[in-house]
Parts: structure tokens; sequence; C-alpha cells
């Protein structure tokens, strides 16, 4: 048998999840951690499925297959040495963040798997303690957190093969390995052939609750460096592989809290939220607008009236096979007074910088399809605002800018340019939409200072509240008998009527209750209060926006010119302060006043759905930035003017993917609930994305068969 070594790919999944679920049937750790009359073996091989596409990305993940055959004969997974006492990277965490929230969503689906979470915790509280015993190579070592092999091909080599792989690098580098087996016969003298050592045990884990019994026994040294060390193989094939994350008392309650947050109902839009300058002055018709009494009957109702609700509605109105359909718009507050009315103003896209990693984690075709249908998003707002009239294009500011992105540390520009490079290859005909502008020439070009360098391509601004609003406002005048507008009015219940054919949705308000053929969510991160089942899905991530004074030697550019800056983001695992690595700004085109937001906040102040206050941390970032950024504009100053700010919930998901489609009635606890769906989760990045997306929703109700979006680029439940 001629074994080959490899590194796991999408396709070899099924075959190493088939692998190690056939391994680990009777593991003692997993007899002793999970509850089996609870076992699934459907979730269990999703969870396999979400943990190796971690360890694709942040571990070394090989398969051995025999050759000229792809059936998976054997798994091994390691992580990589991180040097004692290194903090988490941001990537740790976001990486750590992504699989935990993965899995939230799995458990929506397939429940909880039966981990015994108290007995978990005891076992990670033993194994911090051995590694901090044993671990006295300041350098790190190479992790194997995984070895499996069929029970039809052990002995033959495949294990043997497996392990070669990865200590001879070990060795070439002169570095150290570790594993921890569950079993001491016979893994202790298999292992010890690959000379592995058995410095230290951790027995007493038995089926009680209690602490582990004679955790720590003491052994000889644990021997000469490139020696391996065996303890306790943890392959947690139901809960996490172990992350790159080192588990402490710190981390966990962070991570604890995390996990309340995200879960927590966001509740209805607050009644005082912060007063956004993109609504000064609202609009005298609509802001405020409702019907003398409520419907009672309607086809569909939107709940929500920002961008996705707007283009919902319109599309519904004036869709060929909807010209007669009546639509109804509940709004908790004023006319688009939610994340639309208090976002940062730009018609731009991301495609460059996001590309790569959509790449990395959902392949070539996905990324070029999701970028795509950003590019196209843009063109299509543009496009329709251009074909309206003068005066409203004139009064709701469309324009067309240069974009700059000026990146400010090494790693984050690498990242950068070979995402952008990528792009470039892939999309062909976009190739030229993006201008890689090296750091020698970023002073003179931009006025920015510190940058390592810069990509610009072309983009659009925009006064997203006049936008919207206005939108309505002619809709309303267009379809006067087919539009009503319900602002004030939150929904605060949906319930399926099953036995009712033609109004089965009766939606509760303030103000009575509307009956309804069909119910679309545009709620975006409130939209788990109406959909608790969704909770960890999708959740509240609140973000500060502000309006400041130019610096007094600042040139203005008439708001032909937009910005971002961004840089390696950070968290601080001690007091939870994130900095999210990136500012966003431009240039109203009348008053040359500065337009700019970030999301640098504590994490109890990010993980919420309150916009009624704008916290000291964020306004302290966001009145330093400026002087900091351009070169020439402030002189001496340290801070900038700032002359009004606010906060705004923005909804952010488990995989940064829109959720969009049909709810499924096993989120609604009605069997036959077929007619309630969802537009929401767009992770910060809404105008490049909402408006084609509520076109392609109302065609997916409607049942065509294409959709012109650019390619597979929404997550369709």
């Amino acid at each position: 048998m001629v074994i080959k070594i490899s590194n796991l790919t999408e396709a070899d999944i099924p075959g190493a999840v088939a692998a190690v679920q056939d391994a680990f049937q009777n593991d003692p750790y997993n007899e002793w951690v999970y509850d089996h009359s609870k076992f699934n073996q459907q979730r269990n091989a999703t969870s396999l499925g979400i943990r190796m596409r971690w360890g694709m990305r942040n571990g070394i993940f090989h398969v051995a297959k025999e050759e000229g055959n792809d059936k998976v004969l054997g798994v091994a997974m390691w992580l990589r040495p991180q040097p004692a006492n290194s903090p988490p990277t941001w990537n740790d965490w976001l990486e750590g963040w992504r699989l935990y929230f993965n899995q939230v969503g799995m458990n929506l689906y397939y429940g909880r798997g039966g981990l015994n979470v108290k007995r978990y915790y005891i076992w990670k509280d033993a194994q911090a303690k051995v590694q901090s015993e044993i671990w006295d190579d300041p350098r790190g070592y190479y992790f194997l957190n995984i070895m499996v092999v069929l029970p039809e091909t052990q002995g033959k080599g495949v294990g043997a093969a497996m392990m070669k792989q990865v200590t001879d690098q070990a060795d070439a580098e002169n570095m150290k390995c570790y594993l921890e087996s569950s079993r001491d016969d016979p893994n202790i003298a298999i292992y010890g052939r690959w000379g592995f050592k058995f410095p230290k045990s951790a027995s007493g884990i038995n089926r009680r609750d209690s602490d582990l019994e004679n955790l720590i026994a003491d052994n000889d040294d644990p021997g000469p460096k490139g020696s391996a060390y065996l303890v306790l193989e943890i392959l947690e094939s139901s809960a996490n592989f172990c992350r790159n994350v080192r588990l402490d008392s710190t981390n966990a309650a962070m991570l604890e809290y995390i996990s309340k947050a995200i879960l927590e109902d966001p509740g209805l839009p607050r009644n005082n939220p912060t007063v956004s300058s993109w609504q000064i002055p609202e609009h005298p018709t609509v802001a405020s607008i409702q019907s003398t009494t409520l419907p009672e009957f309607t086809d569909a109702v939107i709940i929500g009236s920002g961008i996705t609700g707007c283009s919902v509605a319109k599309t519904l109105l004036e869709h060929q096979a909807t010209r007669d359909l009546h639509v109804t718009v509940l709004e908790a507050r004023t006319l688009v007074s939610g994340a639309t009315g208090r976002n940062g103003g730009h018609l731009v896209t991301a495609s460059g910088h996001t590309f790569g990693p959509l790449a990395e984690q959902h392949g070539v075709e996905a990324a070029k399809q999701v970028t795509r249908f950003s590019l196209l998003n843009i063109e299509a707002i543009m496009k329709m605002v251009r074909g309206m009239d003068q005066e409203f294009q004139d009064h709701c500011q469309l324009r067309d800018v240069l974009k700059v992105m000026a990146v400010g540390d090494e790693e984050t520009w690498a990242d950068a340019t070979r995402s952008v490079l990528s792009f470039q290859k892939n999309v062909t005909e976009y190739n030229k939409y993006h201008t890689i502008v090296e750091k020698q020439a970023v002073p003179e070009r931009w006025n920015i200072k510190n940058s390592v360098g810069a990509v610009e391509h072309n983009a659009g601004a925009v006064w997203p509240y006049r936008l919207i609003t206005g939108i309505f406002e002619r809709l309303l005048k267009k379809h006067p008998s087919r539009l009503t507008i319900e602002t004030h009015t939150p929904a605060t219940a949906v319930q399926h009527l099953a036995k009712d054919n033609e109004y089965p949705y009766r939606i509760t308000t303030p103000r009575g209750t509307i009956k309804a053929k069909r119910v679309i969510h545009c709620t975006n991160g409130h939209a788990t209060h109406l959909l608790p089942k969704l909770a960890g899905r999708i959740y509240p991530f609140r973000g500060t926006m502000s309006v400041q004074k130019p610096g007094p030697f600042l040139k203005s550019g008439k708001g032909s010119r937009s910005w971002s800056l961004s840089h390696k983001p950070s968290l601080d695992t001690r007091t939870s302060l994130y900095i999210t690595g990136l500012y966003y700004l431009q240039e109203n085109p009348l008053t040359s006043r500065i337009w700019i937001g970030n999301e640098t906040a504590y994490l109890k102040n990010i993980l919420t759905s309150d916009d009624t206050y704008v916290p000291d941390e964020a306004r302290a970032a966001l009145s330093t930035i400026l002087p900091k950024l351009f070169l020439k504009g402030w002189g001496n100053e340290e801070k900038a003017e700032i002359e009004s700010i606010w906060s705004g919930t923005q909804g952010h998901t488990a995989d940064d993917l829109p959720v969009v489609g049909k709810i499924p009635a096993s989120l609604t606890d009605s069997a036959t609930d077929s007619e309630q769906w969802i537009a929401a989760g767009f992770n910060g990045y809404g105008m490049d994305k909402c408006w084609l997306t509520g076109e392609a929703l109302v065609r997916i109700m409607l049942g065509e068969d294409h959709i012109d979006t650019g390619g597979d680029s929404i997550e369709v439940f």
C-alpha cells in the first residue's frame, strides 16, 4: 500500500468526518463528557465539518489516502507553535468567534449535542494546568490535536506517515511536539515508537461531577530538546477543536459574556435614540406618517423601513406579477430611523479587500459572485437615482467620488494587496477597478500620513436618509391605494394562524392588529426579537458616527473624495476594549464638514442594540483620529472638533453573510408556516448589498428561476 498524505480539502470533509466518528465511538473522554442518549449523528457530522473548516484555515490538517484512491484512511490535525505568554491575535479571536457563532447556528437546527458543560470545563481547567506545568519551551510546540486511522488500515503505516509529515518539519526547525491521549494502552506504546515520552498523567476522569482527582502525578524530566510530550489527547469531536487561544479565567469570562450578549433579545428599537444628523431636518410628510386607522387586512407586511424594506416595498409595488398587491410598512419609530438613517453615507464596495477572505472561506467562485453582487448593487442604486428628477438627485447629494483605503500596518497591507490582486485576476471584468498606491506616493496624492500603502477606486456618496425617505414619498404618490406606511407602530408579535387560509398571519402592534398573507422581516440587528430561534445567528453590533469640523489647513475637495483607514484590529482580553481597525469618512460637498464613523468601544458597548447614548471611548477614538490621519489639516492640534455624534445598530451574522430567504417553519414553531421571509444581517455593509437583496428576495418569493444578482451571493435558507 502506497500512502499519500495531502492537505484536507472541502471534498475530503465527508470522508474525514466518517473516519473521526468511527474512531471515537467508544473513546473514554467522549463517554465521560457527552450524554450519548442525546447524540445525533447528523448534528455531530455538521459539527465536525465546521471544525474541520476551522482547522483548514488555522492549523495543519492532513488526510491519508492510498495512492490512486480518494477514500480517506486517516486524519491528522496539528496546531502550529505559539510562543508562551503571547496574547491572542485578532485573527485568533476572529476565528474563535467564527467557530463559536457557526456552532450557535448549528445548535438552532439540531439542538445542543449532549455536552456536559460542567465536565467539559473541568477538563479544560485540567488541560490548562497540565500544559502550564509541562510546556517549558518559550517558542511553543507543534500540538497534535487529532490523529485517527480507520480500523481496517491500522498497522499499515498510515498513522506513521501522517505523523512523519509534521515531526520531520519540527525536527528541521528544532521544535518540540506535544500530544494528549485519552488511553494509555495501547497509545503510550504506539506514540513511544515515534519518539514521544510520557511525563504527566491526568487521572480520575470518571462519571462523577467532581473535580478531577490526582490530576498531576510527578514524573521524570520530560527529556531533552526534540522530545515530544504525551499527556491526554483532547479530541472534542462534538465540541470545539482546541482553539489557538489559551483558556484562562479572563478569556472564559469574556467568551461567556459574548455568548450571553449575542443570544440576548435585542428588543424593539429604543424610543429615545441619539440624534443622527442625517435625519435633520426630518422629512416633512413621511417621517411620522401613519393611517388614521390601522389597516385590518393587507397582502404583505414589511417590518422595517430602512433601505432593505424600501427595496422590498418598491419591488412588490412595481413587479408585473404583484400589480394589485397591497403593501403595509411597519416602523417602530420615525421612518428610516434605524441603521440606514445612521450610517456613513457611502456607496462603496469592499470587494477588493474582502475577496481574499471570502475565497478562503467559501471558495473562489463564491467570492467572485459575492463581490460582483456588491459592485452591481452600487451601480444599480446610482442608475436608479440618476433616472429620477434632478431636484431629488440634488437633495440627496448623490455624487461620484474617488475612494481610498489607506492601510496603517504591514500585515494588513500584505493581506489587502494580496486580496486585491486576487480579485483582479479572478473578476476580470473589473480588473481595472482598483489602483494600488505605494507607500511613497500616498502623502502627496492623498494628504495621508503614516500609511504603508493605499488602494483607490471609484465609488459614490449619498445622504442616505433623504434617499430612502424620498423614494418612500414617491411610492406613496404613485401607489396611494396600495401602500400604507405606519410609523411609530412596532410589530410586537407575529402569529401564524394555521386555520386561516387567506390571511394566515396576525401582526400585533400597540395600535391594533393586522392580518396579512405574507410577512417580510427587514429588521436587521433587531431581527431576533420577533424570531428568537435565530438568536446567535444574527446579533446587534453598535457603531458610532459623527460630524466634525475640518482642520484649518485641510484643503476641501468639495465632496469629491472619500476615505477609509484600515489597520490591524485588536481586542484587549483584560479590559474587553475592541479597536476595530477601520475608520470611514466623507466630506460634505456644501459645508466641507467631515462625516466619520468607527466601531471602537468596549464589548459591552458594541454587542448591544441600545442606540440611546454614545460611549466615551467611541467619542475619544473619533475625536483624535483626523489629526493623526491627515498630513496637512490640523497643525499641532491633537483633537478635531466634534459638532454632532450618534450611535446606530448594525446587524451582524455568524458567517459574515446576510441571512436572506424563506424562514423555515422550524424557526417559527408552526409546521404550515410558509410565508415569512427575511433579509437581514448585512454586517455593516448594507449600502452595497441591501437594494438588490430586497429585489432578489421578492423574486425568490415569486418563484422566479433566474435572479440577476451576480451569482449565488445571498445565503438562502
